[in-house]
């Protein structure tokens, strides 16, 4: 189906094939495009998501203190990817994760003979 957005006497007109679906407010047109543009960037990682936990398995292999996503079950996917992936084990031998888990200490001892 064709969609045909255009403007007519500060109206947003929405048009699915030859009839007009939604007149809009130029607000509520920016307000619309705004949510479009946001649900389309997560459709559009769940679509790619063995895409991005291979590059973040290779970027967790590496050492690299990031990942290409924040959603958990392409993080998941990714670290299983990175420790099971044969391929990826084989083309990335000995290779030793850098990242730091949890945060140093320091232990502060008092000096030999001062008490």
């Amino acid at each position: 189906m064709k969609v045909n957005v255009r403007h007519d006497d500060g109206k947003v007109l929405v048009n699915l094939g030859d009839r007009v679906f939604l007149v809009l407010e130029p607000k509520a047109a920016f307000e619309l495009a705004a949510a479009l543009n946001q649900v389309g960037k997560i459709a559009d990682e769940i679509v790619q998501a063995p895409r991005i936990a291979m590059d973040s398995a290779i970027l967790m292999r590496a050492g690299a203190p990031f990942t290409l996503t924040r959603n958990l079950n392409i993080l998941d996917l990714a670290k299983s990817v990175a420790s099971w992936d044969r391929d990826l084990r084989r083309f990335m031998p000995g290779i030793k994760s850098e990242e730091v888990v949890g945060s140093p200490t320091l232990i502060q001892e008092k000096p030999n003979g001062k008490g």
